[in-house]
This record gives C-alpha cells, structure tokens and sequence, in this order.
C-alpha cells in the first residue's frame, strides 16, 4: 500500500498494538482517522489513538 503507516512512519510499528490484529500497520494509510491500539515501548500502556494524530505527534 502506498503511504501506508509502516511504509512512510516506520517509527511508530513499534508501537503499534498486536490488539489491532488483523488489521497491520502496512495496511493503513498514515493519514487514516482510524481509531487503533498503541503500547509504549518503555512501560506497556496501551492507549487508543487516530492514526493521523500519532502521525502529527499530537498524541
């Protein structure tokens, strides 16, 4: 897919939350407002995001 999440911000796969399965990082546009799963990497939160926010860093 092009513009995909994993393809243009490969930064954020691994926060990406395995609570979205199926649904993956390569399979969503980096400007998607889809609601999904992120986990910190330092302490295992996890939290509900729009893709697009995480992309702009606002969240």
């Amino acid at each position: 897919m092009n513009n995909s999440l994993a393809e243009v911000h490969p930064e954020l796969v691994s926060e990406w939350s395995e609570k979205n399965l199926p649904l993956k990082p390569d399979e969503v546009n980096a400007k998607s407002r889809k609601n999904v799963w992120w986990r910190c990497g330092k302490c295992g939160n996890e939290w509900k995001s729009v893709i697009n926010a995480r992309v702009k860093g606002t969240v």
